[in-house]
């Protein structure tokens, strides 16, 4: 191994060495987290409230998605710095053999068979801080974030790409059980150390598979640079030399261009770093980091859609075809259609936004099939294109008239498409219910009015779909009062216990059964026996108070009566933590169902390491196949579907590998099954979507 090499393997892989492996923080821990927090939210979304980044300024956008890698091409901070993937083996933590051309599969065989020279991680950018105390001792302090791309599978498979932002901290060989707090260049952390004097902390946020825009919203904003660098740099050029020098920093949104640890003692490990003499506090302000300015600007295309009129009969056929794209500003961006000339595109008011209207005249007997768009600016040139262009539908209204008397109610929509050159035919998504197709005349609109029974519960919007492909959604307006001459059957009580609470030891709780419906008369709380002391006088009618004084499950039971004297149940789950509690942290490296040999093979880490037990379940499922989260959006166990146990080894690593032979049927995986939890008997808990293979 040559001397760079040597760099490399203890620059941004040295964060997992002492325990455990990089892939399970990405696949296991921090997904739900992620998911949870950040899964189908776009940053264009006028229509929600936009999502905060968790740093003081998060990151601005994210380009067009590589076809061939299935990864953007950068990601922009809001100084206006674009960064790539950095693949360059010796200037980056790149694992691609460097000895052959990088290829990507373009298929699960392909990547089953290992047909590819692609990592299964890769980084737009990174930056450590990282200072180990003299020897003899051990202690060091570790501060890194990471712009980092990875698998949901947590190998290379095509479909299963995630770009996530990485926040971590690692204290190591400190005083016991004690508060040490890291400030840093996106803000502060607060962090006990364990038993053995040690943290390992580490937050991602934006791993959903396919959505990138989730890593704009961690703690990563605008990327630190090496002093002096020019955040202009021509594209490829290198922020630093892959972790060969330790550097001063700018771009701290909050001017802290530096690493502050606090916290007892800390000084007198670390001497050299200490701020005015202070014992219990240092400050380091050298990093070591990568990145390359991107290489290319690529293509998006946003939206594209064909208008027709007249008739290809008579060559009276006139047709154009609008094309939305995408790419960093300023690019040079053209587009055709049906492999016609080329036509200029032009920018927008917002930078990187483009558009063009292709006329293809009337010399064209058929309708548009395809079209193109490439950046000429890029080296090579980027392209996307669209093997199929769809008509553009309009919906100009959708109303739900309800019934009078007890009579059918009626839907009616109105809607245009595009190409009015022929009669197309236009199908209405109405829940459930089925809607008779409407047709467009000769000016492209389509008017549908269709009788609903009485009793049909409206959804809250229609979707339609054209025949030539166009799809849009509507709100639906709800017109008119229903009146019925029947007299319905009064329903009986529903008890709604509320949702699950996650609560520490010694909190006061307020359970509140207000969503209860029906006529009840009477509300009654069954609290457990131990772990809870009722406030009897704040603890009247739909409301339950208390002090909860022991941790685990406290499992409620609240039963409600009507005036009927008919009855209905519901519980509810607070679960209670002792904070004073050290929880062990558990990763699942990979998990694997052998179907030919009906062999599972599931392997993890553990910070606790030797001898103790590791429990494996399924995920619990709703009744409709939908997987049931905690509070926190950790998915939850299924009590019933244990998997088996595993064992920590001396190095903190754990293994299952049986058979089905000997399990239980049900732990057999079915078609629902999607994802694996491991809970260590000290409470650690990680979860991973498994693989099946054959």
């Amino acid at each position: 191994m040559n001397h760079l090499a040597k760099v490399l393997s203890t620059f941004l892989p040295r964060v997992e060495r002492e325990r455990g492996s990089r892939k399970a923080s990405i696949v296991a821990g921090s997904l739900a987290l992620a998911l949870a927090a950040l899964v189908g939210i776009a940053p264009s979304a006028a229509a929600q409230d936009a999502p905060q980044p968790h740093g003081p300024e998060g990151l601005k956008r994210v380009g067009p998605v590589d076809d061939y890698y299935g990864f953007p091409y950068w990601y922009e901070d809001t100084s206006g710095l674009k960064l790539g993937i950095c693949k360059d083996t010796a200037k980056c933590f790149f694992g691609a053999n460097p000895l052959v051309p990088l290829s990507f599969p373009q298929s699960v065989a392909d990547a089953q068979a290992g047909n590819y020279n692609w990592p299964d991680e890769m980084f737009y950018y990174a930056a450590e801080n990282l200072e180990i105390a003299p020897l003899p001792l051990r202690a060091r302090v570790m501060w890194h974030v990471a712009i980092e791309g990875a698998f949901a599978t947590g190998e290379v498979m095509p479909g299963q790409q995630v770009v996530f932002a990485r926040l971590r901290i690692r204290l190591r060989s400190l005083l016991p059980e004690s508060t040490y707090t890291v400030r840093h260049p996106y803000g502060e952390e607060v962090l006990e150390t364990d038993v053995d004097g040690g943290v390992f902390y580490t937050r991602d946020l934006g791993l959903a598979v396919g959505d990138f825009t989730g890593a704009l919203y961690g703690d990563i904003g605008p990327f630190l640079v090496p002093t002096g660098f020019n955040r202009n740099s021509p594209k490829g050029t290198y922020l630093s030399n892959g972790g060969l020098t330790l550097e001063t920093v700018d771009g701290s949104p909050i001017q802290r261009n530096f690493v502050e640890y606090e916290g007892p003692g800390i000084g007198n490990v670390f001497p050299a770093l200490r701020v005015n003499g202070n014992p219990n506090l240092i400050r380091s302000s050298v990093f070591s980091m990568q990145g390359q300015v991107a290489e290319q600007s690529g293509v998006g295309i946003d939206d594209a859609y064909y208008s027709a009129s007249g008739n290809s009969a008579d060559s009276t056929l006139a047709t154009s075809v609008s094309v939305f794209a995408q790419s960093a500003e300023g690019q040079n961006m053209i587009a055709r259609a049906q492999n016609g000339s080329w036509v200029p595109m032009q920018e927008s008011s917002t930078p990187g936004h483009y558009f063009a209207q292709i006329d293809l005249g009337g010399a064209n007997s058929a309708l548009p099939s395809n079209l193109e768009v490439r950046n000429t600016s890029d080296t090579p040139v980027t392209s996307k294109g669209k093997a199929t262009l769809p008509d553009l539908v309009t919906v100009h209204g959708a109303s739900y008239t309800i019934g009078q008397g007890g009579g059918p109610s009626t839907l009616a929509v109105e809607v245009t498409s595009t190409d009015t050159s022929r009669s197309r035919t236009v199908d209405i998504e109405f829940g459930d219910f089925q809607v008779t197709p409407g047709t467009t005349g000769g000016q492209g609109d389509a008017a549908i009015n269709q009788p609903v029974p009485a009793t049909y519960v409206p959804p809250t919007a229609v979707t339609v779909r054209s025949s030539a492909g166009g799809v849009a959604e509507f709100p639906l307006q709800i017109l008119g009062a229903g009146k019925t001459t029947q007299t319905p059957q009064t329903p009986g009580p529903s008890a709604n216990a509320g949702i699950d609470q996650s609560v520490d030891i010694r909190t006061v709780i307020t359970l509140n059964a207000n969503a209860s419906t029906g006529n009840i008369v009477n509300y009654m709380w069954a609290p457990p026996v131990a772990g809870f002391e009722i406030d009897a006088v704040a603890s009247q009618g739909a409301q339950l108070v208390g002090l909860v004084t022991q941790a685990g499950d406290l499992t409620f039971t609240l039963t409600v009566l009507d005036d009927a004297g008919r009855a209905s149940t519901d519980t509810l789950v607070v679960h209670v933590t002792d904070p004073n509690v050290v929880h062990d942290a558990i990763t699942i490296t990979a998990a694997r169902f052998d179907v030919g040999r009906q062999l599972w093979d599931i392997v993890g880490s553990s910070n606790v390491e030797w001898n103790q037990r590791v429990d494996l379940y399924f995920a619990l499922l709703d009744a409709s196949g939908v997987m049931v989260r905690d509070a926190n959006g950790n998915p939850v166990k299924d009590p019933n579907r244990r998997i088996g146990a595993a064992i920590v080894g001396a190095l903190g690593v754990w293994r299952y590998r049986l058979p089905v032979s000997v399990l239980q049927p049900q732990n057999v995986p079915t078609g629902l099954d999607t994802t694996v939890i491991a809970e260590s008997v000290l409470g650690g808990t990680a979860s991973i979507v498994f693989r099946a293979s054959r």
